[in-house]
């Protein structure tokens, strides 16, 4: 059994680690409440995540803009491939932008996940970046993430989206989730050369932006 979680603009986290308590499933994906799947979603996710035996699937994305109310195609038919990573691996892309693989390392959408991954893991209450915040701690627990390289999820763009509004302020729960997924990394013995580039450009975005 599948679990879906549809998730909601600056939803408190104290509620969604409410429903995590609560499910029933066997495996767990999250939809934002203003995105929309595919019919075969869902499918396709779990043949991949079955086929390689791993504990997370992931896809890419189509970007919808709603103002224009058109597609913005980031997977085609041409670029389609599939592939399998380590943890350490796939945390890598943090810093990939060939096919937006940055942004899909980050989502917590975009993916099925083996509900056994979320013991003792909880969204922090009071930050806004909370996806970011636990997101890299579920692929670490997992033992490979695949990947298939398909716009079958739709990413919803408007002006009033919250990356658009509340996190562009949010620099502080920004700069500590990189810090914090930094001194785990580290703690593990895992080499945190592309992390700490990324946290650097983080700050030196932050600082850009307040100039």
């Amino acid at each position: 059994r599948i679990q879906v979680f549809h998730q909601v603009n600056q939803g408190p986290s104290a509620a969604r680690n409410f429903a995590l308590n609560l499910v029933q499933g066997d495996y767990i994906t999250f939809i934002d409440s203003d995105d929309f799947v595919d019919d075969t979603y869902l499918e396709k996710l779990l043949r991949t995540l079955l086929k390689n035996d791993a504990d997370i699937a992931s896809t890419s994305f189509t970007s919808y803009n709603e103002e224009r109310q058109s597609f913005l195609f980031f997977a085609t038919k041409d670029n389609y491939f599939e592939a399998v990573y380590s943890p350490e691996e796939w945390l890598n892309h943090e810093n990939t932008g060939q096919y937006n693989l940055f942004l899909i390392v980050t989502f917590m959408t975009l993916k099925l996940y083996k509900r056994h991954l979320f013991t003792d893991i909880e969204y922090p209450v009071g930050r806004t970046r909370e996806d970011d915040a636990i997101g890299y701690k579920l692929c670490l627990r997992a033992n490979k993430i695949a990947f298939i390289n398909e716009g079958c999820y739709y990413y919803s763009q408007h002006a009033d989206s919250l990356s658009k509004t509340v996190m562009l302020k949010d620099i502080d729960g920004m700069i500590a989730n990189a810090e914090e997924r930094i001194a785990l990394l580290a703690a593990m013995g895992l080499d945190v050369t592309i992390h700490i580039k990324s946290y650097v450009e983080r700050l030196e975005k932050c600082l850009n932006d307040a100039i």
